[in-house]
């Protein structure tokens, strides 16, 4: 019974996945498009938060234009292999029930806290409006 409970999760996550992902990828998202979603954090405040540039990211990386992701929000390109990995180690527990995967470093406390503290120096760097480090805000 736990193991259906289970399958039924994976197939909650999976089906609006590849929603997601179809919806992004035979949109289209122009610049001036009404299927932006715009940043809350960066409409009250002027700042960008360290998500600001993923859905561009995302949809631009699905047609293939690795840089133009790149530009929008490289944090998130450069974190997608681990936030493959890291859902490979969760199916494994919870679906495959290998508890051998729980001893890894990715599902520590530490790794956690070194996340945080990479969201919040990514947030500030990409907010210092000087040459090298304009290049890491949304175009």
């Amino acid at each position: 019974m736990k193991r259906y409970k289970y399958i039924f999760l994976t197939i909650a996550i999976i089906v609006p996945l590849i929603t997601i992902f179809l919806y992004y990828r035979y949109y289209n998202m122009d610049e001036q498009g009404i299927w932006i979603n715009r940043c809350v954090f960066h409409h009250v405040t002027g700042l960008d938060c360290p998500g600001c540039g993923v859905q561009r990211a995302f949809h631009l990386l699905l047609h293939g234009e690795f840089l133009q992701a790149l530009r929008h929000n490289p944090l998130f390109i450069l974190g997608i292999p681990v936030i493959l990995y890291y859902y490979y180690l969760l199916i494994g527990i919870h679906i495959l029930g290998n508890n051998n995967y729980s001893q890894s470093v990715f599902l520590s406390s530490r790794a956690t806290f070194i996340f945080l503290i990479l969201l919040v120096i990514f947030s500030i760097v990409r907010n210092i409006p000087v040459s090298p480090f304009i290049y890491l805000s949304p175009p």
